[in-house]
């Protein structure tokens, strides 16, 4: 529960106070009792919606999916954004409440989006977008140095518990990776797409341009929209209307990122050209 520090009392001013502290409580106003230092004891409104049993779990555990499953639908049509003002919200308050228990539901946010991913085959979720994407999300209910003591207490706690993600990530490092997946997690700006490997790609996908050396940049204008695939190459159109051809190594296995919606200022740009 978040500590209203003006409505702490001690034991003392609680025996003393008990009348005014229970026409409070039918008020609406909760006090909190301390003892030798610690909160012992929350008096509370009777209509006070207190869970006995699983109910927040039931309540949490929908919230996260229904979320997780936004972010991925966000995500795959232009990108990571934000995660969304409920999943924000949501953690803000946990955050004030119980930082511990805001990085147990938290795992269970990145495990459950990571089983959406799979299931749709994609890769993993990368941590350096994610957690660009929740930060700005956080903004709907912490202010900035809240977010910063979140983050720091995150890359600390969050490794003791169950995730997907790697000691280097945790730590603001670049995440390993393998030959078949060449292309970097996040552009300069610290955005990321999602990545899906060349045989999942579809007609009308946006991917890289080819010529950007696996170097992912924001602008619109770097993007090619996919015309046509077979099985060993991918032909791409570039903004100014020009084709080039993409070899698919190891049929279609490695990742490419990836958006299904034409890019905001993409069309503006090819007729331009």
């Amino acid at each position: 529960m978040l500590i209203n520090q003006h409505r702490v009392r001690n034991v003392s001013d609680t025996r003393a106070q008990l009348s005014t502290i229970l026409d409070n409580a039918q008020q609406g106003y909760t006090t909190h009792i301390s003892r030798d230092g610690q909160i012992a004891a929350h008096v509370v409104p009777p209509n006070a919606l207190v869970h006995r049993g699983n109910e927040f779990a039931i309540m949490m555990s929908a919230t996260i999916d229904s979320c997780a499953h936004w972010i991925t639908n966000d995500a795959t049509a232009t990108g990571f954004h934000q995660a969304g003002d409920p999943i924000g919200i949501v953690f803000g308050w946990l955050w004030r409440a119980d930082r511990h228990k805001a990085m147990d539901w938290l795992a269970v946010y990145t495990d459950t989006l990571t089983g959406i991913f799979e299931g749709r085959s994609y890769a993993r979720p990368p941590f350096a977008p994610l957690w660009r994407a929740l930060r700005i999300a956080l903004g709907a209910s912490l202010d900035s140095e809240e977010i910063l003591e979140f983050e720091a207490f995150m890359r600390e706690h969050l490794q003791d518990q169950i995730t997907p993600f790697t000691l280097d990530e945790l730590a603001g490092r670049e995440r390993p990776r393998g030959d078949n997946d060449p292309w970097p997690d996040t552009a300069p700006t610290g955005k990321g797409w999602i990545k899906k490997r060349w045989r999942d790609v579809v007609v009308g996908d946006f991917v890289p341009n080819p010529d950007n050396a696996y170097q992912l940049n924001v602008g619109d204008e770097n993007w090619c929209r996919v015309i046509t695939l077979t099985e060993s190459e991918a032909t791409v159109q570039r903004v100014d209307g020009s084709h080039t051809t993409v070899a698919l190594a190891d049929a279609g296995s490695h990742w490419v990122p990836f958006q299904s919606d034409t890019p905001y200022r993409w069309d503006s740009f090819a007729r331009r050209n």
